[in-house]
Order: C-alpha cells, then structure tokens, then sequence
C-alpha cells in the first residue's frame, strides 16, 4: 500500500478512536439532554464504522477488483476506447478543415456552415473526452489516495464532514466499478455503431490527404528566378494526362495556396516546363508528404536547359557540348549587357529567348559580330523570338567569349490557363454520411457519456446515504 494512502489511513484510525471517546463522554454524561445523550451514541457508532473502514480498506479494494471482474471491465479498455476516439475525432476535424481549403469559391459557400457545424460538435466531443480522461486518472490512479481522504473524512470527530466523506467514498467506489465497463455498454446499446464510427478513419485519412499547398520557385541553371514559367503535372505512369498546370509569378514562385490550387500529397508526380514558347522536359519528379498539409513545404526547381538569364527580358538556353561557363550581367536603365566566358567541347549552338518588348541589338562572338537566325513565336498572348547563333571554338575545349547586347522594356503579362487538381475520389464524398457520423461520435463522446457519469453520480449519492446512515 502506498506510503501517503498509509498514512492518511493511520490518521483515520486516530481520529475515529477520537470519535469513540468523545461520544463515550457524552453518552455517559450527567447531562439531561436526550439530544446529547443520541449524538454521543450515533458518534461511538460512526466511529466503529470508520474503524472497519480503516482496517478493512484493503478488502474493499479487493471487493471492487472482483466486481470488475465479474463484469469483465477492464480499465485498459478504457484508455482503447478514449485513443480510438481522440484519433477519430482529430482525422474528422483534420477532414473538415482540409475540405474546406480545397474547396472551390462556389463550393466552399455551400458548405462552410455544415463544416463550422460539425467542427463545433467534435470539439465539444474532443473536450468531453478529455474531461472523461481527467476523470479517469483521478479514478484509477489517484483513487487509492482520493478513498483514503474519503474515509478521513468520515471519521473527523462530531460528524461534520461524515456526509462529504461517504461521497467521495461512494463515489471512487462506483466510479471504479462502473468506468471500465462504459465501452462495453456503449456497444451493447448502439451495437456496431461504435465501429462503424471508427471504421472511416483509414478512408478519411486518405482523402484528407489528398492535397497539399507548396511553394515552388523556379531557377535557371545559375540561380536567377525565372519569371512566367508554366508548369503542367501529371503522374509519371500517365505522362500525357496533365493533372494539374499552373503559372509561377512575374518573380518566379509558383505560391499554390494563394492560387487556390493543390497538388496530390504522398504521390510521385512528373512535370514539364513551359516558357516563352519552349518547352522544357525532366526526368525529376516531385513529392509531397502529408506534413505539406501542416506546413507549406517550399520546393526549389531548376531549369537546367535554361543557362541564365534576366526576367522577364531575355534568358540564354544551355549549349548541349558546353563544359564551363561564368556570365555577368549588366544592366543601365533599358539597356542590358549579358557577358558570358564559355567552354565547348566541340562546335555547338547557342539561343537567346526574348519576348517582342526586348530587342537584342548586338551579339559579339570573340570580338565578332555574329549576326543570329531568327525564330519568332507566339504563347500565351506574348509574341517574341529565339536567336539562334553557331559557337565554333577552332579546338575541344577552347573558350568563348560572347557579349549579347539588347534593350527591353516590360513584357504582357502570359495569359495561361489554370487546371486545378481534383482528386477523384473528392467527388465522391458524401456529405450527409459523413455528418451523421458526426452526430454519432457526439453521441458516444458526450451525450452517452453525460448520461452514464449522471446515473454514477447517483449511485454514488444512493451508497453514501447508506454509509452516513440516512435512509
């Protein structure tokens, strides 16, 4: 027995011998008053009681241990039950949350009063089972000491904290018989329902992880964000099917979450770049885990084929025998000067990109003016033009010196078009299913539970009238 419950224990003893004496005194005082003379009885007969009490405390623990068992309650079932709902309320609320953010404007309208509803009820059910588990450990790991106190509080001389005493007492004693067993009436009066409020964790848990939010920043091969990119998605397995496309802004990030639009988590997924009439392909895929939906995961991408450039004006493509390079770039006012030191393996081709607002007025090969061919194109309502210049070096490994001239001027912005995913299976959801399970994990989780503490509290009341001796 614990070193505090022994002590508190001991305490009692004392304190009802106390009692015995005291009411001995008064019941055989000269005193000529019937009402002393049946106080000092009722006090010897508390005070033998509350010795039985004392001495018998360990047999009261063994008797509630057998009731427990006779009724097959088992306090580790308790902790299940509680760890089963606390995960299927927290998969619920993480659900609505989720749906809410994925949802589109029209949509979203439609349905936020329900979600707000079904929010409010699971955190009132979270809270209730909370409470519930304060009130187990209180029960069933401090009930020993909480008993104890009971029993001190019987047997303080003159009766005036017996009432308090016999509930805490009645209390802890009903409340340690009756808890454990609350899951197995909860089945026996819903039946499957218990389950079947359960069973849609793993199905929740996979749409509600269904999308994510990142932050993409595109790069070009020196580290210079890239301006406009438009990115198509798709599933590696499916590379024609494009899942998702979306622009990256005038600074080069592609913020998913203020566009409104995600990507699927917990899933390889392909991509190809876009820009300024060029398309860009990668074997590089991208994934997202479920802690992208927690926290914005910021993803930096490279464009390798793009070897630097000055965005939204002009970026210069990635030779295909280059072996070595160092570039700067000098800018005054609108006028631009990209200065590049190169070495080629073997004789190559190199192309500057520009929209129409940027004219490239100069390009100097070795201190030679090379006159470029000319490519126009026209995406995305911006129309421009690919030069495409030839690098002889005379020798492997030679070095190259090219300066490319040219003024610019702000480009219209892209016109590209915005596929939003949807996963599939989001079509799917049903509402009115979900929010009845809703409705029934507030039941289990609250109002079930209100009522059995209810009915234990009144079992409590009716044992501690029987200890205090009012009938």
């Amino acid at each position: 027995m614990p070193q505090d419950v022994s002590s508190l224990l001991e305490i009692s003893y004392y304190l009802a011998f106390l009692n015995y004496v005291l009411g001995s005194a008064l019941l055989g005082s000269p005193i000529p008053f019937a009402s002393v003379k049946r106080l000092g009885a009722s006090m010897m007969k508390d005070s033998i009681t509350g010795i039985v009490m004392v001495t018998g405390f360990g047999i009261i623990l063994y008797i509630v241990r057998f009731i427990q068992n006779l009724l097959g309650a088992d306090p580790n079932e308790l902790i299940k039950w509680f760890n089963t709902f606390f995960l299927s309320i927290s998969s619920k609320i993480l659900f609505l949350k989720t749906l809410a953010s994925i949802s589109n404007p029209l949509l979203r309208s439609l349905i936020d009063p329900l979600i707000s509803s079904a929010i409010s009820l699971l955190t009132t059910s979270f809270i209730s089972l909370f409470l519930l588990r304060i009130l187990y450990i209180l029960i069933f790991e401090k009930g020993g000491i909480l008993l104890a106190i009971g029993v001190l509080l019987y047997n303080i001389p003159l009766g005036i904290f017996k009432r308090a005493g016999s509930l805490l007492m009645s209390f802890v004693i009903i409340s340690m018989i009756a808890l454990p067993a609350m899951p197995s009436f909860a089945n026996y009066l819903f039946g499957n329902l218990v389950n079947t409020s359960n069973s849609n964790n793993q199905s929740l848990n996979n749409i509600n992880t269904q999308i994510v939010y990142p932050l993409i920043i595109f790069k070009d091969y020196s580290g210079n964000n890239l301006s406009y990119v438009y990115t198509k998605f798709f599933f590696p397995e499916d590379p024609n099917k494009i899942i998702a496309a979306y622009p990256a802004d005038r600074e080069g990030v592609l913020d998913t979450r203020s566009l409104d639009a995600g990507l699927p988590a917990d899933r390889r997924i392909g991509f190809r770049n876009e820009l300024y009439g060029w398309a860009f392909y990668t074997d590089e895929t991208l994934y997202f885990s479920r802690d992208c939906i927690y926290t914005q995961c910021v993803k930096i991408i490279k464009i390798p084929h793009i070897l630097v450039s000055y965005m939204p004006y002009i970026f210069v493509h990635t030779p295909s025998h280059m072996l070595y390079y160092r570039y700067t770039i000098y800018i005054n006012d609108d006028k631009g000067l990209i200065s590049l030191d190169m070495t080629f393996e073997t004789k190559d081709e190199l192309m500057i990109t520009a929209p129409a607002t940027t004219n490239i007025t100069k390009i100097i090969i070795n201190n030679i003016e090379t006159y470029p061919i000319t490519i126009k194109w026209e995406w995305a309502g911006v129309e421009g033009y690919t030069y495409k210049i030839s690098v002889d070096p005379g020798a492997s490994f030679s070095n190259v010196h090219i300066d490319i001239y040219f003024l610019f001027k702000e480009p219209p912005k892209p016109n590209l078009e915005i596929i939003r995913y949807e996963p599939e299976d989001q079509v799917n959801i049903q509402l009115d299913q979900f929010l009845s399970d809703v409705i029934m994990t507030m039941i289990l989780t609250t109002i079930f539970p209100a009522i059995y503490v209810s009915l234990i509290t009144l079992g409590a009341n009716s044992l501690s009238r029987i200890l205090s001796g009012r009938h």
